[in-house]
């Protein structure tokens, strides 16, 4: 069903189904315009770009004619200027900031435009650009001064707060050291003791040396060697503590370490501390390698341990360490090198060095030894009973004593092959008592 036609439009346009675009068009018809009214502009930013091009367009002219004005006076003989004219260009005009002291400190020039203007406030003399109108004031000078010098005060007084608050702690004062004494020496008095102690020493009166000693050490306790002697002396007789105390004392005050070390080893070694021992000639070692004792020492504590092999490689260096008269002899330790040897299972080896050694008479007393020490290896106590009686035909009673009453021979001297070369109880307790040996029976 079809809408009734409109009787207000005409009859072809009244049927919205015959000519819809027409319809729409004439609806939307634009008005009629005048030929002599300027073109409508399409939008505002067209208008705003027309108008800025055409105040530029006019500057342009105005500058353009302000610079043939400028190039016409350039050519021409300039004229006076009149009276009015002059007066007028003496006038300081007014600066362009508005301001004189912002104009002097943007660097402004004066405004052209304001030159014209007369009655201005800037036309007198006395302006706010002139130099005199910028000075300080009278009173500044004395002010800053009386300023400036408070602030002195204050910083010396605050300064002198700082240091009282934190005041910086005094320097360290450095005892005077005094010097150390002069060394000991010994005189006539103390070698008259020291002499009566050793023979009390050597007739086996033990406890008469240590009291001679002691007394002696009271007097005079920085003599070199007398502590250590009475160490030695109060171990012999059985007082291990109290050599041990000594002993410390000494290394404690830091005199003769490596003999120190040295006889605290022989000390431990008497009471059986064998490891110990062991240690403690290691120390004295370090100290003073040089030493051959402390090396054969060291080499008969490895046999009593049972580390043969040890023994005889510290038993070589003791030998390149010997010094002829002085300390252990080198057939000692040559002998009880060899013990070693046959003891840790090279008597092979010895034997082939006790052939050689014997082949030009006469044999030494060491090798009659090791002979004697082979036979009771394999179980001949007759030959080594006579090899033992050709080297006590020959040697000092006390030498021959010392090497019989080596353990590895001690043990063989209870059989009656050998009981004519074991020592009696009080002279092997005698010995002991007058030898530097360790003596560490098995």
């Amino acid at each position: 069903m079809t809408d009734p036609p409109n009787p207000s439009l005409p009859p072809d346009e009244s049927d919205p189904t015959i000519r819809p675009r027409a319809v729409a068009s004439r609806h939307f018809r634009k008005p009629p315009q005048d030929p002599a009214a300027p073109a409508p502009v399409e939008n505002e930013a067209e208008a705003n770009s027309a108008a800025r091009t055409a105040s530029e367009e006019e500057e342009l002219e105005q500058l353009t004619k302000q610079f043939k004005d400028l190039v016409g006076r350039k050519k021409s003989p300039s004229a006076e200027p009149p009276a009015d004219e002059e007066a007028r260009a003496r006038r300081k005009p007014m600066p362009r900031s508005g301001n004189v002291n912002m104009s002097i400190m943007l660097g402004e020039a004066p405004d052209p435009t304001a030159a014209a203007s007369s009655g201005s406030a800037y036309d007198s003399t006395s302006t706010r650009t002139d130099p005199a109108h910028l000075t300080l004031p009278p009173d500044f000078a004395p002010l800053a001064w009386k300023l400036g010098s408070v602030a002195l005060v204050m910083f010396g007084v605050g300064y002198i707060l700082a240091w009282l608050i934190h005041r910086p702690p005094p320097p360290a004062e450095v005892a005077a050291v005094p010097p150390p004494p002069p060394p000991a020496v010994w005189r006539a008095p103390t070698m008259d003791v020291l002499d009566r102690a050793l023979a009390a020493d050597q007739a086996g009166e033990l406890k008469t040396a240590i009291k001679l000693v002691t007394e002696l050490a009271a007097k005079e306790p920085n003599l070199p060697g007398l502590a250590r002697y009475l160490a030695v002396l109060e171990v012999r007789e059985g007082n291990f503590v109290t050599a041990e105390n000594g002993l410390l004392a000494l290394e404690n005050a830091g005199r003769e370490l490596p003999q120190a070390w040295y006889l605290r080893a022989l000390n431990a070694a008497r009471q059986r501390h064998f490891d110990d021992a062991y240690k403690m000639l290691l120390s004295s070692l370090v100290l003073d390698p040089l030493p051959a004792d402390t090396y054969y020492q060291m080499a008969e504590v490895l046999r009593r341990q049972g580390k043969l092999t040890d023994a005889v490689i510290v038993s070589r260096q003791a030998l390149l360490r010997v010094h002829p008269g002085y300390g252990i002899s080198r057939p000692t330790i040559a002998l009880k090198l060899r013990l070693a040897q046959i003891e840790g299972g090279q008597a092979a080896e010895v034997e082939a060095a006790l052939a050689e050694a014997i082949k030009v008479p006469p044999a030494a007393p060491e090798w009659m030894f090791t002979a004697a020490a082979l036979g009771l290896q394999r179980g001949d106590r007759a030959a080594a009973a006579e090899w033992l009686g050709k080297a006590r035909a020959i040697m000092p009673p006390d030498e021959f004593s010392a090497w019989v009453d080596d353990y590895f021979f001690r043990q063989q001297t209870a059989t009656p092959e050998l009981v004519a070369f074991r020592l009696a109880e009080d002279e092997r307790r005698h010995r002991r008592a007058t030898s530097w040996e360790f003596f560490i029976d098995p």
